[in-house]
């Protein structure tokens, strides 16, 4: 019973927009037809496949969490052009890559919940841990000095 099969050539042609397809149209609407039933029934929501049932605003499926994404990775491009480091400081090349991968991270986290599939999701937790792996790295780098 899947309330996407009756949808309109325009609909249709909306989730090809945003690279969606019925099947994910199908969980989502599933999802909060099942999330309503529940909300009358004076029931709490549950997750469906790992996730709350969060209302898609401009096709984004988690719209804040995409937000919050965006501003930390303009807060990692902000500095790596406006770099805080002197530029004799040992850190000062370590710093600018630091910087790079946190916009790296920061755009697949934004993507990955903008759309979660299997490749955004992967993009997001490989560059994720790269961040931290080398954030690892800097620490120690920075208490052993030059």
């Amino acid at each position: 019973n899947c309330p996407s099969k009756q949808k309109s050539e325009e609909a249709i042609s909306e989730l090809k927009l945003w690279k969606s397809d019925c099947k994910s149209d199908c969980k989502y609407e599933c999802m909060h037809r099942e999330t309503e039933i529940r909300r009358k029934n004076g029931l709490e929501p549950l997750k469906y496949f790992g996730k709350w049932p969060f209302i898609k605003v401009l096709a984004a499926q988690e719209f804040l969490s995409c937000v919050f994404s965006i501003a930390n990775m303009v807060s990692h491009l902000y500095y790596l052009f406006e770099n805080p480091w002197p530029k004799d400081h040992f850190m000062e090349p370590y710093m600018r890559v630091y910087s790079l991968l946190g916009v790296n991270a920061w755009f697949w986290a934004a993507v990955f919940h903008f759309r979660d599939q299997k490749t955004t999701e992967k993009l997001d937790y490989f560059s994720a841990i790269l961040l931290l792996v080398y954030t690892m790295w800097l620490i120690f780098l920075r208490l052993m000095g030059p």
